[in-house]
């Protein structure tokens, strides 16, 4: 949002598949009060009708209170082309 001006015109749905162990893997809307520590996180866009081309920027962020307790708090930008 720092980085450039945000006009929503289309549609966009993001999804994401945790991975955790002693779980199998599932999407992180069913999973919102089981969430363990060291859990990988796979974002990914399950639709959208952006027309072509577009370039897709994640912005990650880990501000929650373990990440606080831990001095860890990042935050960082990935691109997909």
């Amino acid at each position: 949002e720092d980085m450039n001006i945000v006009d929503i015109k289309f549609l966009l749905k993001i999804n994401c598949q945790v991975k955790q162990h002693g779980y199998r893997t599932e999407y992180l809307r069913n999973l919102l009060t089981k969430l363990k520590i060291n859990k990988q996180l796979n974002f990914f866009i399950e639709f959208n009708n952006v027309p072509k081309p577009y370039t897709v920027k994640w912005k990650i962020k880990n501000e929650g209170e373990i990440a606080k307790k831990r001095n860890k708090k990042t935050a960082a930008v990935f691109f997909n082309l």
